[in-house]
C-alpha cells in the first residue's frame, strides 16, 4: 500500500462488525532472555480494534542455554457481530510451539530470532446481512475450518527489574484446510469460505511491548499491527491491543 493511513482506515471500516474475521493474530511471545535458566510465563487478554474480537493468550518460554530458548502457548478467540450476537459469532483456538536463539546486548539489552508452528481451528455461526457488489443476502448457517500457521519473529529490547521495552516484527503464514460450510442464501461469507480451502496467506506484523512492575511480576501491554502481503486475503484483525501479567523466577546473574 502506498498510503498506510488510508490502508488502516479502509480496513477498519471493512472489518467493523460487517463480517466475520478469519485471521486474528495471537500475542507475540517476547522473552528478552539474557542467560540460561531465564524463564517467563504470560497470561494476557486483548481485543481487535473495529471487529468485536477478543483474545486470550497463555504463553511460556525457557532459556535452555545461554543462546537457545524454547517457547509455547495457547490462544483462544471470540467474535460477536451485528444485532444477533447469539446467532452471529465465531470462536477459535490454537496451540503453538517455537524455538530460537538470543543474544544479550550490553548490560540490559537483548536480541532474538525465533521460529515456530501452530495448529488451530475456528467455528463460525452466521445470521447476518452480507453484501456483494450489487445485492445483500441474509446468510444463515455455520462453518468450521482448521489451519496451520508458521512464523518467524525477531525482537530487540531492554530489560531491567522495573521496566522492559521491546520492538518486534513477525512474519506469519496461514494455511487453511478442512473447510466445511453449510450456509443458506450464499453471499459474501460463503464465497470467502469457498476460497479459503488450500489458501496460503502471509502477514507482516510489527509490535511494541512494554512491561512495568518489579520482577518477578510485571504488567504487560502489547500493541501489534497485521498487514497482509497480498491484496486477495481473508478478513483479518488489523490492530490488536493486549494487556496481561508476566511472571518469572529470578535467576542468579552471570558474573
Amino acid at each position: 500500500m502506498k498510503n498506510p493511513v488510508l490502508f488502516l482506515a479502509s480496513l477498519a471500516l471493512l472489518t467493523s462488525g460487517c463480517g466475520h474475521t478469519y485471521y486474528i493474530p495471537n500475542l507475540q511471545n517476547i522473552p528478552l532472555f539474557r542467560q540460561a535458566g531465564d524463564n517467563m510465563f504470560v497470561i494476557s487478554s486483548g481485543s481487535g480494534v473495529g471487529d468485536n474480537s477478543t483474545m486470550l493468550d497463555i504463553q511460556g518460554a525457557y532459556a535452555l542455554t545461554n543462546h537457545f530458548a524454547v517457547t509455547g502457548g495457547y490462544f483462544s478467540t471470540n467474535q460477536k457481530g451485528g444485532d444477533e450476537p447469539e446467532t452471529n459469532f465465531s470462536n477459535g483456538s490454537m496451540y503453538e510451539i517455537g524455538a530460537g536463539i538470543y543474544q544479550p546486548l550490553g548490560k540490559i539489552g537483548s536480541f532474538d530470532l525465533f521460529g515456530g508452528y501452530g495448529n488451530g481451528k475456528q467455528f463460525h455461526q452466521y445470521t447476518a446481512n452480507t453484501y456483494d457488489y450489487r445485492d445483500s443476502n441474509l446468510e444463515t448457517g455455520a462453518a468450521s475450518l482448521r489451519y496451520n500457521r508458521f512464523f518467524a519473529r525477531s525482537s530487540i529490547g531492554l530489560t531491567t527489574r522495573i521496566i522492559d521495552l521491546a520492538l518486534s516484527a513477525r512474519i506469519s503464514n496461514m494455511n487453511y484446510y478442512d473447510v466445511n460450510a453449510h450456509i443458506d442464501n450464499q453471499g459474501y461469507e460463503y464465497y470467502t469460505l469457498s476460497r479459503l480451502s488450500g489458501l496460503s496467506c502471509w502477514w507482516f506484523e510489527p509490535a511494541v511491548t512494554l512491561r512495568l512492575g518489579y520482577s518477578p511480576v510485571k504488567l504487560q501491554l502489547q500493541v501489534s499491527l497485521s498487514k497482509p502481503f497480498e491484496e486477495n486475503y481473508p478478513a483479518s484483525t488489523i490492530l490488536c491491543a493486549n494487556l496481561g501479567l508476566v511472571f518469572s523466577i529470578p535467576q542468579a546473574k552471570n558474573p
